[in-house]
C-alpha cells in the first residue's frame, strides 16, 4: 500500500479541525465532498494569538481554513498577503484554505469588515 497522499490527507484533516470563520453571522457552510461543516466564528482567537503548534508548521507557515462574508477582492487578496497570509483555495462558500507565516500580521483579518 503506498501512502503517497497520507500528508495531504493529514494537513486537510487538521485544516478542517482547526478552521477559522470569519463569518459573523455563522451560517455558512463549508461543504466538502464528504459533506457539510458549520465552523465556528473563532477570529478573535486566531488574530489575538499565533494559534498554531510546533507540529503544524511546515517551512516556517501553518494552514488555516478563513471562511469571508463575501468573496475578498483581489487588493484585499493582496494587502492580506503582504502581511504573511496567503489564500490557496477556495472553498465553497466564501472560505479559502491560506498559507500563514509564523510572522503574519493576524489582525489583519479584522480590517476588512469581514468579522
Amino acid at each position: 500500500m503506498k501512502f503517497k497522499n497520507l500528508p495531504l490527507t493529514i494537513v486537510l484533516g487538521a485544516l478542517i479541525l482547526t478552521s477559522v470563520s470569519v463569518n459573523a453571522q455563522n451560517n455558512n457552510k463549508l461543504h466538502f465532498k464528504s459533506g457539510d461543516v458549520t465552523p465556528i466564528n473563532n477570529v478573535n482567537n486566531l488574530s489575538n494569538n499565533n494559534g498554531f503548534t510546533q507540529g503544524e508548521l511546515v517551512n516556517g507557515n501553518y494552514y488555516r481554513i478563513i471562511q469571508f462574508t463575501k468573496i475578498p477582492s483581489n487588493e484585499i487578496k493582496a494587502e492580506l498577503f503582504e502581511n504573511g497570509i496567503e489564500l490557496l483555495q477556495y472553498i465553497p462558500d466564501n472560505a479559502y484554505i491560506a498559507k500563514v507565516k509564523v510572522s503574519a500580521n493576524l489582525n489583519i483579518v479584522k480590517d476588512y469588515n469581514v468579522s
